[in-house]
């Protein structure tokens, strides 16, 4: 405080000049009104900015200091936000991206999953058709058969019928003798 005393006593002169001239009435200071009263300001507003200065200056050093300081951390936690958010998402691509290659995968899968079953099924209906139309053939072919030995009977039974009625009515009884005489030799004669 000792070192800015001298500059204290020529403010105070300075700011009682006015006054003194003023009960004096001297003409120096009456002419030059408007300079002094400038140089007193501009006395004042450097006295000012000093204090501001001195005062001031440490306290607004530190605020702007500490307002970088929260900034670069700011920015720092931005950072680290940012590159988290940007890992994540390159995970989740790669996450959708298997997800979209496994979906295709398992598509393909099942179109040749269907694929095969439906050649299995074309080849089973082949063979099962392949089997009806084996089946119906043999039951048509016993059928054929069985109807063939039917109409044998029937006609062999209505031949036989037909030729009794035509040997009773032709043979008499001595022919019917003689007949069944000659069917007992041969009968004989093959034993």
């Amino acid at each position: 405080m000792k070192k800015y005393a001298p500059l204290l006593s020529l403010l105070l002169l300075l700011v009682a000049t006015p006054v003194l001239a003023a009960e004096e009435g001297g003409s120096f200071f009456a002419r030059n009104k408007t300079w002094i009263e400038l140089a007193v300001s501009v006395i004042n507003f450097a006295v000012f900015a000093w204090l501001l200065v001195h005062y001031g200056g440490p306290a607004l050093k530190r605020h702007f200091a500490n307002q970088a300081r929260e900034y670069q951390e700011k920015v720092r936690e931005a950072n680290v936000l940012l590159a988290d958010a940007q890992r994540l998402h390159a995970e989740w691509e790669t996450r959708r991206q298997g997800l979209e290659d496994e979906a295709r995968r398992i598509q393909q899968d099942v179109q040749r999953l269907a694929e095969a079953q439906a050649a299995e099924i074309l080849e089973n209906a082949k063979t099962q058709a392949a089997r009806l139309i084996a089946d119906a053939e043999s039951t048509a072919a016993n059928e054929l058969v069985r109807t063939k030995d039917e109409l044998r009977r029937e006609l062999v039974e209505a031949l036989l019928a037909k030729t009794e009625d035509r040997l009773h009515t032709r043979l008499d009884a001595s022919n019917q003798r003689a007949l069944i005489d000659e069917a007992l030799r041969k009968l004989e004669a093959t034993e």
